[in-house]
């Protein structure tokens, strides 16, 4: 059985919908493919990561970079297997998502890390093992934590957590 255990909020989740389900991947290191909403935030946070590093704002190459971070992130998961013209609602949004992100993070400052790995004692907060975690977009003086629903409707669903709190993007 896997000792070492990553929380997120995520898998608080999967805890919730499927305690079964948790348990085969959590407990007994079963992995399981990310999904094309997963590929698609990590597609959209890794542009707007590259574009505020190079201070990038043109609308046409986030949306190029978050399209080509999209289809290598699903090659690397299914074993490239992916065509090259393959298209879905996903590599679509992973852009539009990227631009609202560049678009909205600069109002935090400058970005002080990105998927930045921290080990938090658990002792301090009586647990067995340490907490670790991975932030999305650090800056000074707050952590947002970006997100974009799977229910997406229409590109007005796409938020910014902040400390918890929900802001929609318009």
């Amino acid at each position: 059985m896997k000792i070492e255990y990553r929380h997120s909020a995520s898998k608080t989740n999967t805890f919730i919908d499927s305690p079964a389900f948790w348990i085969i991947n959590e407990l007994y290191d079963f992995e399981s493919s990310p999904n094309a909403r997963m590929i698609m935030g990590l597609a959209a946070e890794d542009a707007a990561n590259h574009a505020l590093q190079n201070q990038i704002t043109d609308e046409d190459s986030i949306t190029n970079f978050a399209k080509t971070k999209y289809l290598e992130h699903s090659r690397d998961e299914m074993d490239d297997l992916l065509p090259t013209e393959h298209v879905d609602d996903e590599y679509e949004w992973s852009a539009i998502i990227a631009n609202k992100f560049v678009k909205e993070l600069p109002q935090f400052g400058e970005v002080v890390s990105w998927q930045n790995e921290l080990q938090i004692p658990g002792k301090k907060y009586g647990l067995k093992y340490d907490v670790i975690a991975k932030t999305d977009f650090e800056f000074k003086d707050v952590i947002v934590d970006t997100k974009a629903t799977a229910y997406i409707d229409d590109l007005n669903q796409v938020m910014l957590m902040l400390n918890g709190i929900q802001k929609k993007l318009m």
